[in-house]
């Protein structure tokens, strides 16, 4: 009834007003109140309520009625009650006498707390502290915090919620109280309200006083609570001694004080620098390096000193400082103080420091020339003096450069070879130098030697020819004229600094300190990422590698599916995508480069194809319905064969060789590798197409339409892959991500038909027998069954951030075993842990760096720092065939490279018949570490050592080099890194 109501209400024009009364609504055709259509409602229209009217309540969207006597509710629980009613029901009545409990208006049935007798209508009032009783004198129950027959008594402080028992007052204590009415505080509390601790001082054999904490004191305490400690002792027990440096008395607490002279530190217990004795008394010898020890002055040597206390000079020196070395004339050793000997023969003076008269040497062996004067010469060459200003063997001539009677004058420093006429001094002049004696400069020189040119800069070119100073050009400046003014560069500063230039300074040849964002020796280059005329604008997110000129637009082209001058148009869903990792639309325009997707057409490819409605099938729809029934048939037969062939082994055919598969596109190569009758490996080649691929029986084939008998007939292949190479990731080829899993994308499936391959385990006893009783076919079928491609998901290697950091197409590490690095603009290293016999995580694979992938090497070098690497092992060198392998990425022998953070210093190099050994010294900040680096420089590509004896003896050298941090090691190269770690778990 209730749901024909309201859908007749539904139907009914009419809104409530504010104007109306509750329970009515405004009618709109006559503007009259009319009554609500659902009872109890204040209604906004026919449809719905409102809210309700007093008595009721709403009910989902009606109003329901309240119990009887509610004035209001919710639910069937009563807000309010009908006057004379109260309770949750408004089920009691409320009592004429407000003491009493009734069931009528005018009957007392019971009294409320406080009060009695009922049958006078609880006109009495109990005792006070009684909340219930029987009569004046008799409680049934006290009120909280009081106890007895009458309630009089008071419940201890100590009671839990001030409650006790009504009888004799016990109760539950709170923490720090005890006894059975909770009166006494518990041991170790005192006071009032026993909420104070007594102190540790207090003698642990008794309490402290419960009143005011007094207690006999333990030693080393005092005071009359015992919270205080002796003088010279402090300490939460008291049980420090304040140093014997304190000035005053010390802290209690912390043993703090002001010193005493002489000594330092926070507690005075240290002498000052350079004093030592038990209050600090005594100098530390000039000869110590740095502190001596406090309690006898024993220190550590400068050079040159010895001793105890350091306060000697070592044998053969002497000094204040032992810095002066006894002369090699002393027989013995010198005095320290004044370097006083006795003398060996030849040898004088006080210290033995000067030949005999006429004798010179090292040694004092050799006699001095007869031409000396007073025969006298230098103790160490010989030379002495002549004759005033004559030279030669007899001195019997000027000195070169002297001139006149008495030799007193002497040639210009213009005169050539400093030689100059004897009598007047005349000469020939060196360049730069003019005048009969060669004195003065030419004018565009200056200078003690009239060899430095007059600046560039010098008005007329010429310049004062003693310091150099001229009238400047334009645009130079300084006293010699030979600095461009601020701004300006170039020989003849004619050219203007960069504008990157900190405060538009330069030097001659324009290179500077760069302001933000700018980059070169002139700071004329935008940092990468960055352009425009301040550097200040971040290239497109769509350029490729994020490379833009100075005008923003992307100079290394569009990352994939973008085009336009600033790549941030997008190519249109519907263009075809190319076989290589260029963009698929072109960048001017935007037309699809490659062709349309099936159903378009247009140079974007924005245009659908119309499909006929004559009813007739386009020649491609069935073309390809047929070549889908050819396919399906064609994997039946070859499933439906492959059980057959399990059950029933055949003979094997003559021509085991699976032929080529037509496909004309540039996809990547699979090779599947199969052995025929004779044993001998047949590479079976075929083309990635456009079409769907399936695997069976372990085998990749093109799904397309076979010809007649099942085998297409064999063709030259379009592009084979022949080796690593041909799978290297483009320098821009962004979307080779879409490539290397081509074949999951588009709904590869592996299925094996052999069945299943039973494992076994070989004793090493039995090793070598089991495989002396095998040929190479054997083992060859073995590595077949292997699985093939990518087992698990490797997702963070293909996204677009991290592709230009793989070097080929389906060399990923997987996601649950990938190394994360830290710091960088992403966290991805082409890198994964591998593990070892019985180690977690023993080695990291990964291949060799090349500045392509790694830019500065620095994702490198932090990876070997956080993963606390002590060993890296490269097993590949730089160049081989003549193709590059990897590049250094790390400094030469006595070099030091930073890497970001991470500086590194090759420290030494040993270089042995087939490897290399390195030691880098790696640090950040002040942290250091050594690390051991061993090249193998003896691993042929693409094969492995045929001497074992080399590889062995490499194994003892990386097992016996020192592991400090016990990370991982690092095994890299191009090709060997997998065959290294499996030859060393295994050995």
């Amino acid at each position: 009834m209730d749901k024909l109501v309201y859908v007749v209400a539904s139907l009914l024009p009419f809104v409530c007003a504010e104007t109306c009364p509750p329970g009515y609504g405004l009618n709109n055709t006559d503007t009259t109140c009319q009554k609500c259509l659902f009872t109890g409602c204040i209604c906004t229209n026919l449809q719905s309520c409102k809210g309700c009217m007093d008595g009721y309540f709403m009910n989902g969207y009606l109003c329901s009625p309240c119990p009887d006597r509610c004035l209001n509710c919710t639910n069937t629980t009563c807000t309010s009650c009908k006057l004379g009613y109260t309770g949750a029901k408004c089920d009691t009545y409320i009592c004429a006498n407000r003491n009493c409990l009734c069931k009528s208006p005018w009957e007392c049935d019971s009294c409320i707390g406080g009060y009695y007798d009922a049958f006078s209508n609880c006109t009495y009032q109990c005792n006070p502290n009684c909340s219930s009783c029987l009569d004046n004198a008799t409680c049934e129950s006290c009120k909280p915090g009081m106890y007895g027959a009458d309630c009089s008594n008071v419940c201890s402080k100590g009671c839990k919620n001030t409650v006790c028992n009504k009888t004799d007052g016990s109760c539950s204590c709170k923490m720090t109280f005890t006894g059975n009415t909770c009166d006494q505080c518990n041991s170790g509390w005192y006071g009032p309200s026993c909420n104070l601790r007594c102190s540790v001082g207090c003698n642990s054999t008794q309490d402290c006083n419960e009143t005011d904490g007094s207690c006999m004191c333990s030693e080393y305490f005092i005071g009359e609570r015992c919270d205080q400690c002796k003088d010279g002792r402090y300490g939460i027990s008291c049980e420090n001694v304040c140093s014997s440096g304190c000035n005053t008395t010390c802290n209690q607490s912390d043993g703090t004080c002001s010193c005493m002279k002489n000594f330092t530190g926070d507690l005075c217990n240290e002498c000052m620098t350079g004093m030592y004795g038990e209050s600090c008394e005594f100098n530390c010898s000039r000869g110590c390096n740095g502190k001596c020890i406090r309690k006898n002055g024993n220190c550590t040597c400068l050079k040159q000193y010895t001793g105890v206390l350091c306060d000697e000079c070592t044998r053969g020196w002497y000094g204040n400082h032992c810095e002066d070395a006894c002369s090699l004339g002393c027989s013995d050793i010198c005095h320290q103080t004044d370097g006083t000997c006795k003398c060996l023969s030849n040898f004088t003076g006080a210290k033995c420091d000067s030949c005999l008269t006429g004798i010179y040497g090292l040694n004092c062996t050799n006699d001095c020339s007869d031409g000396c004067v007073d025969h006298v010469c230098n103790r160490t060459d010989g030379s002495c003096t002549c004759e005033a200003n004559f030279d030669g063997d007899n001195c019997e001539r000027c000195v070169t450069g002297m001139y006149g009677y008495s030799c007193e004058a002497s040639c210009s420093n213009g005169c050539d070879n400093h030689k100059c006429n004897q009598t007047d001094g005349r000469c020939t002049c060196l360049e730069g130098f003019t005048g009969s004696t060669c004195d003065e400069c030419i004018p565009e020189r200056y200078g003690p030697d009239c060899n430095q040119p007059c600046s560039q800069g010098c008005a007329d070119g010429t310049c004062n020819d003693t310091d150099g100073s001229c009238t400047c050009s334009e645009h130079f400046t300084g006293n010699k004229c030979n600095k461009c003014i601020l701004g300006k560069y170039g020989s003849s500063c004619e050219l203007f600094c960069s504008q990157g230039c900190v405060s538009n300074e330069c030097n001659r040849n324009g290179n500077c300190l760069c302001s933000e964002n700018f980059t070169g020796d002139r700071c004329d280059r935008c940092m990468l990422g960055k352009y425009g005329e301040h550097c200040n604008f971040e290239c497109p997110s769509g350029c490729l590698n994020h490379l833009c000129n100075h005008n923003g637009e992307c100079s290394a082209g569009c990352l994939q599916h973008f085009f336009g001058n600033v790549c941030n148009q997008t190519c249109h869903v519907n263009c075809k995508n190319g076989t290589s990792n260029s963009t698929r639309c072109e960048r001017a325009t935007g037309s699809c480069q490659f062709g349309c997707n099936y159903g378009f057409s247009g140079n974007t490819c924005d245009t659908t194809i119309g499909t006929s409605l004559s009813g007739e099938l386009p020649i491609a729809a069935i073309a390809g319905g047929a070549g889908g029934g050819v396919i399906a048939i064609f994997l039946i037969g070859l499933l439906v064969f492959c059980r057959i062939r399990n059950r029933n082994p055949m003979p094997p055919a003559e021509n085991d060789n699976l032929l080529e598969l037509n496909g004309s596109n540039d996809g990547p190569v699979y090779a599947t590798v199969q052995r025929n009758n004779s044993g001998e490996r047949n590479v079976h080649k075929f083309d990635v197409s456009d079409t769907t691929h399936t695997a069976l029986n372990g085998t990749t084939v093109n799904q397309q339409s076979w010809r007649s008998g099942g085998v297409a007939p064999s063709r030259k292949p379009s592009s084979l892959l022949t080796d690593e190479d041909g799978l290297e990731i483009d320098e821009h080829e962004t979307a080779a991500r879409l490539q290397s899993i081509k074949f999951e994308e588009r709904g590869g499936v592996y299925y094996n038909c052999a069945s299943k391959i039973q494992k076994s385990k070989i004793r090493v006893s039995e090793l070598m027998e089991f495989v002396d009783s095998k040929n190479q076919t054997y083992f060859e079928e073995e590595f077949e069954k292997l699985p093939k491609g990518m087992m698990k998901k490797y997702d963070v290697s293909q996204m677009s951030l991290n592709m230009p950091m793989n070097r080929y197409k389906g060399v990923y590490p997987y996601d649950d075993s990938r190394v994360i690095v830290r710091g960088g603009v992403t966290d991805y290293i082409n890198a994964s842990y591998i593990d070892g016999y019985k180690q977690r995580n023993a080695y990291i694979a990964a291949l060799g760096p090349t500045s392509k992938q790694m830019g500065d090497f620095s994702p490198f070098w932090r990876m070997i720092w956080q993963q606390k690497v002590d060993k890296i092992v490269m097993v590949t060198n730089f160049v081989e065939e003549g193709k590059d392998k990897c590049d250094q990425y790390f400094p030469d022998v006595g070099l030091t490279q930073s890497y970001g953070e991470i500086c590194v210093k090759c420290t030494s190099k040993g270089e042995y018949a087939e490897f290399v050994r390195r030691i880098f010294s790696v640090s950040v900040d002040t942290e250091h570490r050594t690390l051991c680096h061993l090249h193998f420089t003896a691993w042929p590509d693409k094969d492995i050592p045929e001497d074992v004896t080399s590889i062995v003896e490499f194994r003892t050298k990386v097992l016996n080099a020192p592991a400090v941090m016990g990370g991982p090691t690092v095994v890299h190269c191009r090709n060997s890194t997998s065959i290294y770690i499996t030859r060393w778990s295994t050995l």
